[in-house]
């Protein structure tokens, strides 16, 4: 079982290449490569959302066991 902890860690960790990630997206951008740069946050997009999912799955899993202690 994950606990909050290591879910915590995990997020930051995604955080900090997300946040490079978008980094790298506005620099292409800045170039002119609108179609890099599209692409790249259309993939950030698409990490952000794995995260969400991820985050509410552990949530969900936590909640059930938390139930079944009351």
């Amino acid at each position: 079982m994950v606990t909050w902890t290591d879910l915590f860690a995990f997020c930051l960790v995604a955080i900090a290449a997300i946040s490079l990630a978008l980094e790298n997206a506005v620099d292409l951008l800045d170039e002119g490569q609108d179609q890099a740069g599209a692409k790249a946050l259309d993939a950030i997009a698409d990490d952000i959302l794995k995260l969400q999912e991820e985050v509410l799955s552990e949530k969900k899993a936590y909640d059930e066991i938390s139930s079944g202690l009351s």
